[in-house]
């Protein structure tokens, strides 16, 4: 009974705000706003991934080592979507799946519609995608973002900023023209 229940509908909560983040930084983590807008650029506004961050400051980390392990572990969501050091081994679906990753991080909001992300994977494979935690669906506007900042910045670390040198060898090596 329970489990139909929860089938019926689907309420999402959304990621704070870069101001009510700040606001909880300084108020909640007793931390400096300089130093909470440095934070918030790594942890964006999922409120658990401030709270680790919060957590992490105050028992002495900087805010660079706590943007490398926050990297880390978006890094183990990837699992065997991790580009292989040796190209030949890259997998067609791992193209599909990085070629949507590109598109989707060159979009200013980095939200695109569920009918577009679909378009170049099989259903299955785009219901496996989103079960990894590297891509969140929203129902209530039918679209799909990255999970988190710290995926995000796994990402742009991976692959460059668009018309980066660094992107263009990332493309040209992988073939993932999207």
């Amino acid at each position: 009974m329970s489990e139909a229940s929860r089938l019926s509908w689907i309420m999402e909560i959304g990621d704070l705000d870069s101001n009510s983040a700040q606001k909880y930084y300084t108020e909640y983590g007793g931390i400096d706003e300089t130093v909470g807008k440095e934070l918030y650029n790594v942890t964006g506004g999922r409120f658990i991934t401030i709270k680790e961050a919060i957590d992490r400051y105050q028992k002495g980390r900087t805010v660079k080592e706590i943007r490398d392990q926050l990297i880390a572990d978006a890094m183990k969501q990837f699992g065997d979507l991790q580009i292989p050091a040796d190209v030949t081994e890259i997998t067609t679906i791992q193209k599909k799946i990085w070629q949507q990753i590109i598109k989707l991080y060159d979009v200013p909001n980095r939200e695109i519609s569920y009918k577009e992300f679909n378009a170049n994977l099989t259903s299955k494979l785009a219901s496996d995608v989103l079960k990894l935690n590297i891509f969140a669906y929203h129902p209530s506007r039918e679209t799909v973002s990255f999970q988190s900042r710290p995926v995000e910045l796994f990402i742009e670390d991976e692959i460059g900023e668009p018309g980066s040198v660094k992107r263009e060898a990332f493309q040209r090596q992988f073939s993932l023209n999207p």
